[in-house]
């Protein structure tokens, strides 16, 4: 792979990330969240994003993301696709109501 390609994949993991992270942190001053919901991490080979320690991306798979052009290998941007994960996982660990002893 082209180096400046898997540098501009990488940078946009990275803003991806950094833009999600901004949101959550400016929902509600009174709840501050003193971690990174959303973190990226690599091994130098792949890429990962995980939410709440659980992976929602991989540079070697692509997921869920939707096929803009399948001829050209083209999905939706990374950035939608990790805003429309996020939202399906929490509305999932929404339900969860557990009874209190």
């Amino acid at each position: 792979m082209d180096t400046k390609l898997w540098l501009s994949e990488e940078i946009v993991a990275i803003q991806a990330v950094l833009n999600i992270n901004q949101e959550i942190y400016e929902l509600d001053d009174d709840d501050y969240v003193e971690f990174d919901l959303l973190t990226y991490s690599t091994d130098g080979y792949g890429e990962r994003i995980n939410f709440l320690g659980n992976q929602i991306w991989s540079s070697e798979g692509e997921g869920d993301r939707i096929y803009i052009d399948e001829d050209a290998d083209l999905y939706e941007p990374l950035e939608e696709y990790l805003r429309r994960t996020i939202n399906s996982f929490v509305e999932k660990v929404s339900k969860i109501d557990l009874e209190e002893n």
